[in-house]
């Protein structure tokens, strides 16, 4: 851990290194969150749950930062106000298991959807339509007894050495298959060009190579912190949530990678063509032959490298070339 982060210190002054360590940094926050349901830790759930808040308010997801501020809120008052209700909660309560099996616990509202699916037997509710109520009330009374007789049935029978006793992913084949799955990954990213080995001030497209306009860049660099202070500042507006919880939410429409994504139009020999910012190499370069514009002076573009006459030097923005 110590050589990563050292590594990511001396590499943090090329933009395209910091864009794609900024997303892992993200991804690592989403595994923290899931990690606290399975191993039913309560600070670890609510820790993540704070650090996730900066991403609900930077992408702009809005029943997330409108409703996520008030639920970390009211969980941390539950130490203060029913301090019953959170040394349950501290005591693994936070989280529903059925085994001793390490990393397998799950969420409540993921328990409660184990629970429903005890109602969805055989035919269920079709047939039932809502001009039968009487219908409707037997089953829902009748289906979870039922489901509880079949479930005592079956366990009388069933042969306790054909239960498990390790994670289901420590299982030989789904090692293999997860192996397989990350050598496919780091294949795929070489094949475009190994993003963190780019330097410079410039962040482009893995998959495309078009080049992210300039503009951009400092927002989608600096997401996470302007994020963190949106949600600070949510936070302070209602810090005694005087205000409704269901005041309007300001979007603020920050620029990410697929805002560079703008259909644009451009002439091509007196006809007006729709092209998008990110299209990839071969399609600009054919663009460019298109145009009449001969190739003898080198240009970046990504990873690559291409030549353009002096009267090309500086096409149209719509190409989305890099000069």
């Amino acid at each position: 851990m110590k050589r990563l982060h050292d590594w990511e210190e001396q590499k943090a002054k090329n933009a395209m290194f910091r864009s794609m360590m900024n997303y892992l940094h993200r991804v690592e926050t989403i595994r923290y969150f899931v990690a606290a349901s399975r191993n039913a830790d309560l600070h670890l759930h609510l820790e993540a749950g704070e650090a996730l808040s900066k991403l609900f308010f930077a992408m702009d997801r809005i029943k997330h930062k409108r409703l996520w501020p008030r639920y970390i809120a009211d969980m941390y008052a539950l130490k203060i106000d029913h301090p019953e209700t959170w040394r349950e909660l501290e005591e693994s309560n936070i989280s529903e298991t059925k085994n001793a099996i390490p990393f397998v616990p799950i969420g409540a509202d993921h328990a409660c959807e184990h629970l429903n699916k005890l109602m969805k037997v055989h035919a269920g509710l079709i047939g039932i339509y809502n001009n039968n109520p009487n219908a409707r009330q037997r089953f829902i009374l009748a289906a979870p007894e039922l489901s509880c007789l079949a479930k005592e049935f079956k366990d009388r029978f069933h042969d306790v050495g054909s239960k498990a006793v390790e994670h289901h992913d420590l299982s030989p084949s789904k090692i293999r298959r997860e192996h397989g799955t990350i050598s496919m990954i780091k294949d795929a990213i070489q094949s475009h060009g190994n993003p963190f080995a780019v330097e410079g001030n410039m962040i482009y497209n893995i998959i495309t190579h078009a080049y992210i306009p300039d503009e951009y860049v400092p927002q989608i660099l600096n997401i996470d912190d302007t994020g963190q202070k949106l949600y600070e500042d949510y936070v302070a507006e209602r810090d005694n949530w005087d205000v409704s919880l269901w005041a309007p939410v300001k979007n603020q429409n920050n620029n990410i990678y697929i805002s560079g994504n703008n259909m644009h139009k451009g002439k091509i020999r007196e006809k007006i063509v729709d092209l998008k910012e990110t299209k990839d190499l071969y399609g600009r370069l054919m663009v460019l032959a298109r145009s009449n514009r001969d190739i003898d002076q080198k240009q970046a573009v990504g990873p690559y490298e291409f030549t353009l006459t002096p009267r090309a030097l500086f096409p149209p923005k719509w190409l989305g070339v890099a000069m």
